[in-house]
């Protein structure tokens, strides 16, 4: 991600609506919290991109061949695989294996 003018990553607008959501609190805090997210996403777009691709490609290929994905969790894991199988509008040929307990 390019850097602002003034060092930052941040945009004026974005600068702008952070100020103002702060309500007398600590704008920089707010400003170097956005950062730290924006560098930590970039960093593991960097790192993660390939793996991500090369699964997306594995779940592409299992939808065109019209095979099962099954997926699993429990705890908060469970929210992973409710993602893909309890969507309004998701894939028909998701098998899910959810803990209840």
């Amino acid at each position: 991600m390019e850097n602002k003018a003034d060092g930052s990553l941040c945009s004026g607008s974005i600068r702008s609506g952070l100020n103002s959501a702060m309500m007398g609190g600590d704008e920089m805090s707010a400003i170097a919290y956005y950062e730290e997210v924006i560098k930590l996403m970039d960093e593991i777009w960097e790192s993660q991109f390939g793996i991500i691709k090369e699964a997306a490609g594995i779940f592409a290929d299992k939808v065109r061949a019209d095979k099962l994905i099954h997926v699993m969790g429990s705890g908060h894991s469970h929210m992973i695989a409710e993602e893909l199988f309890v969507r309004a509008g998701g894939l028909a040929n998701v098998n899910a294996w959810l803990d209840l307990t």
